[in-house]
């Protein structure tokens, strides 16, 4: 299923509601959509999750198209298996199920608790009976087991074996060697029987020993540990997952063993297979995680063959099955995707001279910001402009009450901001990530400097040159375009594609990666406003919000001067031009700067976003341009920032030592 697609608006397990009402939401829901004509074709089509073949595995006598599953809890009455099953799933557990139905209540419907990724089971939590679920469970394509429970088991077993792939015992069963062979004795079908991660090693062997002399097939381990909070029950959480991944490795040598619950990323579950796991059922990562979280984990044990330059490939895949588990480290995360960069000591002279000169570019993109604040809140037009209107801006005053000025002033701010904003991430681009030799960064300054190049001819357009400025950005191009070609070897041997997504990795839907998607939806926007302002520019120049605000149209604008339309669409093109380079900076700095450890790339972000916003809108406020519709990319824009920082804050400063970002 693509990423989008798992984001919480679009599934509110757990997420938005009380845990149990959340379920039950996303469930009805699910079960709905499996009812309608062409629904399941339309999950499967969405959720693209089909299944590598070499992740076949034969568990207990039953063969499973991959290790990783649904656990019990989630689709407790199997309602939405038929569409569950589409998620990369290799397998469905229902229930848990006893031989009467239990009514549901809040004393023991099941808790969330954040802090740990978990959720607090109790073991008299409502669920219906077996055979009622059994009896309207239409047929699968994955195999599927039930978890039984309650005091008449051997009628629950009974009675899940006439369709059951596999039936899962509770823990409780354990107590009696005798009990165990008394359902052993009901089915021939494969039993399973829970282990919890929260007992010592003495009870586990215990509880193995017995089930091993009563013939059970395997067992699951469940990473959960007694929840003190909430009175009674399990917490099945991350917390419990080294203990569970221990006792993993502690049962397999017995008895075949799986692992139910505490996975919440693909490094846990490949631990949880190379612990000795042949099944992993998810139960909080499919809330924590989301229902995506099948699919990750199955690209992570099995990750597509990539050929090499003979045709063959290039790393064979991992055997997860073959072999003795190697050694399980909880705290091993993925290398980082590219190496640290070498230091700036290593740059030669003509590089040295060439950073230099990028830097004077950057002061020259701050003198030009600086400058044109100034110029609005004091003189409002700069002297060539008056001697090529021919009026001064006391005579300009007196035509409209001074709105054209002020009109010339609030672009010249704005533009003023946005130079400021590239200047500030210019900067840091220029002084910090260029030094290192990230080749990201070589092809963003010469993405800006192309912008600034295109800004600089569209002067030629509007049949007005503004000499002061121009000269001073023909200043800032040739020492962007000098220093460039000095430093080209940062660069070498990569194209801007790959330089741009080689940046540390985060998956989509995690507080980094929707920290991300956020800051390039917001560069996104400068890209499209920044074009769409050039464009206004080089025709019409003035959106129905200026003709409401001037109270004159373009046609009466020219009938008091025909070169103030000039002036002022030279004035928007400016901008519009500053805001496309503004775009392809903040979306470089998101995609390759923002990695774990990197301080500054949030306090520069933020810092240019501010500067670029406030200067907007003090300048509108000035003059009373407060229209509600001109304003409100202000109002997002700087929304968005702040909160896509406020993502990014926790991962970026809290896993400096990640190759990747954390998931949850």
């Amino acid at each position: 299923m693509p990423d989008w697609a798992y984001h919480p608006f679009f599934r509110p397990v757990l997420f938005r509601l009380p845990a149990e009402a959340g379920r039950r939401m996303t469930i009805e829901l699910l079960a709905f959509q499996a009812r309608l004509p062409g629904g399941p074709v339309l999950f499967e089509a969405l959720a693209r999750s089909r299944v590598p073949a070499r992740l076949r595995v034969r568990f207990a006598g039953v063969d499973f198209p991959s290790p990783v599953g649904l656990a019990a809890g989630i689709d407790v009455d199997g309602r939405a298996a038929v569409l569950l099953q589409k998620l990369g799933l290799g397998f469905v557990e229902l229930g848990p199920l006893g031989a009467i139905a239990t009514d549901a209540c809040r004393e023991t419907s099941p808790v969330r608790l954040r802090e740990v990724h978990g959720i607090a089971m109790h073991p008299h939590r409502g669920a219906p009976a077996a055979g009622e679920v059994l009896q309207r469970l239409p047929e699968l394509d994955v195999p599927f087991g039930v978890e039984v429970r309650g005091d008449d088991l051997a009628s629950v077993v009974a009675c899940a074996a006439e369709r059951a792939s596999f039936i899962t015992l509770p823990c409780e069963a354990h107590a009696s060697v005798a009990q165990l062979r008394a359902l052993r004795a009901v089915t021939d079908r494969p039993l399973l029987l829970k282990l919890s991660a929260g007992w010592d090693d003495g009870r586990l062997d215990a509880a193995v020993a017995r089930a091993v002399d009563a013939g059970i097939d395997g067992a699951f381990v469940v990473a959960g540990t007694p929840n003190h909070v909430h009175r009674q029950g399990e917490l099945i959480s991350s917390a419990a997952l080294a203990r569970a991944l221990e006792a993993v490795a502690r049962v397999r040598t017995r008895i075949p063993v799986a692992l139910s619950g505490g996975v919440l990323t693909p490094d846990d579950g490949l631990a949880a297979r190379r612990a000795g796991a042949r099944l992993i059922a998810l139960s909080n990562g499919m809330v924590y995680a989301g229902p995506g979280l099948a699919q990750r984990i199955n690209r992570r044990l099995a990750p597509p063959h990539r050929a090499s330059s003979n045709g063959a490939p290039a790393r064979p895949p991992p055997a997860i099955e073959a072999g003795p588990p190697p050694a399980v480290d909880e705290t091993s995360r993925p290398a980082a995707r590219t190496p640290r960069p070498a230091s700036a000591a290593a740059a030669t002279a003509s590089e040295r001279i060439g950073f230099a000169l990028l830097a004077v570019a950057a002061a020259g993109l701050l003198l030009i910001g600086a400058g044109y604040l100034v110029l609005a809140f004091t003189a409002k037009l700069l002297p060539n402009d008056t001697t090529h209107l021919g009026m001064s801006v006391a005579q300009l005053c007196r035509i409209d009450g001074c709105r054209i000025v002020d009109f010339v002033s609030h672009d010249c701010a704005v533009y003023g901001g946005v130079c400021l904003a590239n200047g500030t991430l210019w900067t840091w681009i220029a002084r910090e990530p260029l030094r290192r030799r990230e080749p990201w960064t070589w092809w963003t300054l010469l993405a800006a400097t192309g912008v600034l190049v295109a800004g600089f001819l569209s002067f030629l357009g509007y049949g007005y040159f503004d000499t002061v400025h121009s000269a001073i950005l023909a200043v800032v191009v040739a020492a962007a375009g000098t220093g460039l070609w000095l430093t080209r070897r940062v660069a070498r041997g990569s194209s801007p594609l790959r330089a741009l997504l080689a940046g540390t990795p985060a998956w989509i839907w995690s507080p980094a990666g929707r920290g991300r998607l956020l800051l390039l939806g917001l560069s996104l926007s400068l890209l499209l406003g920044g074009s769409s302002i050039v464009g206004i520019a080089s025709t019409r120049v003035f959106v129905p919000e200026d003709v409401e605000f001037l109270r004159m149209s373009g046609e009466q604008v020219r009938a008091i001067d025909p070169q103030l339309v000039p002036v002022m669409a030279h004035d928007r093109a400016e901008f519009g031009a500053g805001l496309l380079m503004l775009g392809v900076l903040v979306a470089a700095t998101t995609l390759a700067g923002v990695r774990p450890g990197a301080r500054r790339v949030l306090l520069v972000l933020g810092l240019a976003g501010t500067l670029h916003f406030t200067a907007t809108f003090v300048a509108h406020v000035q003059i009373g341009y407060l229209n509600f519709v001109h304003l409100f990319p202000i109002y997002w824009g700087l929304s968005v920032l702040m909160l896509g920082i406020a993502l990014l804050r926790r991962p970026v400063l809290h896993a400096e030592s990640l190759g990747a970002f954390p998931d949850v």
